[in-house]
């Protein structure tokens, strides 16, 4: 019963705000989204630019769709540029739940009293949000910590509200077969794995031990250190880290930091996280990075909320570098020939007329002075672009995408003039080179050699009778 009163609630909420008028027109058609115009309109929604509708139901249906729409946000070959805009502006911040509750988590899950875990424990949260709060605490030894704990409950929100948009999206597939190119199913599959990860905290801790061996030797990040004793699924026990928001640049420049070297070290940072670990944080909006000036000469970056991370297939990773390379080399065709081939459009998309359309996409925003010129964009218009020859949506690489946003996004903030290409550039050049040596081919197919006869080849039993 709740379920479905639920359902309704969405389908009341959508309808109110009109959302079936964001489908294909022949979709908005069917009978059976028609039937949503005959339930009352909001009652200001004429008076609502039409971009902040989507935001505005969300905002209404709860937190859990509010991080939805976060995720959404960045999905610019999926929604129009205005609508992933507006989306830009969700905030995930909540009133806290009781600080009594939390104490009985932690001590649920820890097995034992609170004074027996922490010499100190600050009842008001540091921060709140839609899946967890933060307590400041310090450890028996002295040690400043700040403790994790999930809301109650959560995990049953979300296997709920996500069951619902499934079967919503498996209807919207099965009726309409030109919204299958979206794959809706597989884009919210992929999103309840993102947020079911976000409330493991044994996969954070997992996660954010994996960033600290990565960056071991690094003199760039700093990622802190977890107690795993103090640690669990619902529970995680971290350092405290004091540092300066990314965001506060008036707060760094007075400190003496050098904001356009920052940048720079940043983009290194992110491209480290992506081709050479395969290992990146795909969550690092403004209040996730912070800034340690306790040197302001050599600043370092502190990496915080490890709760999503990213990784490509092997195969995905060396495309898409091989793609940008194509692109910092104005390659249209050999970049239409590498998107056909990774069947990212149909194999009959005619090579000549695609990078034909490639080039009038970027030739204009390549040839911009080059602090006018922003990556992230780039790619984002190659995506829509390609939408004209049928292009599939790329889930896989949807976490990336939203991470070179962000990562562009901040290093504008910190420097205007910041170029990430030739920072980028000669590092994919080389990388490509390294992954495409004879050598490194020939050591590739002897580890892959194993997994392929496993795949491939009849149980031994049944070859030999």
């Amino acid at each position: 019963m709740k379920t479905l009163i639920r359902a309704l609630h969405i389908i009341w909420v959508s309808s109110r705000y009109r959302l079936q008028r964001l489908l294909p027109a022949d979709v908005q058609r069917h009978w059976l989204l028609r039937l949503g115009n005959c339930i009352p309109a909001h009652a200001d929604l004429a008076a609502i630019p039409a971009q902040q509708h989507l935001r505005l139901a969300l905002q209404q249906l709860g937190p859990l769709f509010i991080k939805l729409g976060q995720l959404l946000s960045t999905r610019r070959e999926l929604l129009p540029a205005e609508l992933a805009d507006d989306l830009s502006q969700l905030q995930d911040q909540v009133p806290g739940f009781d600080s009594q509750i939390a104490i009985r988590i932690i001590e649920t899950e820890l097995k034992k009293s609170l004074p027996q875990l922490f010499a100190s424990f600050d009842i008001t949260p540091l921060a709140a949000a839609s899946l967890a709060q933060v307590h400041a605490a310090t450890l028996l030894d002295g040690s400043q910590v700040v403790v994790k704990i999930l809301r109650p409950g959560i995990e049953r929100t979300i296997n709920t509200d996500i069951a619902l948009l499934l079967k919503m999206a498996a209807f919207l597939e099965n009726r309409f077969g030109e919204l299958k190119r979206l794959h809706l199913l597989q884009v919210i599959q992929q999103y309840r794995h993102i947020l079911l990860g976000e409330v493991d905290l044994v996969l954070e801790s997992a996660q954010t031990q994996q960033f600290q061996h990565n960056f071991q030797d690094s003199q760039d990040l700093l990622v802190p250190k977890i107690y795993t004793e103090l640690s669990r699924k619902r529970v995680l026990t971290m350092q405290r880290m004091f540092g300066v928001p990314i965001s506060h640049k008036a707060q760094l420049q007075a400190a003496g930091v050098d904001l356009s070297q920052l940048a720079k070290t940043g983009v290194h940072v992110f491209l480290k996280q992506v081709f050479t670990d395969n290992f990146f944080h795909a969550d690092m909006h403004p209040g996730n990075v912070h800034i340690d000036i306790s040197n302001p000469k050599a600043p370092k970056y502190i990496s915080l909320d490890n709760a999503i991370v990213g990784h490509l297939s092997p195969r995905d990773q060396l495309l898409l570098a091989r793609q940008l390379v194509a692109l910092f080399r104005q390659d249209y065709q050999h970049l239409a020939q590498l998107m056909i081939q990774a069947k990212w459009v149909p194999s009959s998309t005619p090579t000549h007329q695609f990078a034909a359309t490639l080039r009038a996409i970027c030739n204009p925003i390549l040839n911009k002075p080059l602090a006018e010129i922003n990556f992230a964009p780039i790619l984002i218009q190659l995506f829509q672009a390609a939408q004209r020859y049928d292009m599939q949506s790329l889930p896989q690489f949807a976490l990336l995408e939203k991470t070179l946003i962000h990562i562009e996004g901040l290093g504008k903030q910190l420097d205007p003039h910041l170029d990430i290409w030739p920072i980028a550039r000669p590092l994919i050049e080389n990388w490509v080179h390294e992954r495409l040596n004879p050598m490194a081919l020939l050591s590739q197919t002897l580890k892959q050699l194993p997994d392929w006869w496993l795949e491939n080849m009849p149980p031994f039993r049944e070859s030999i009778l």
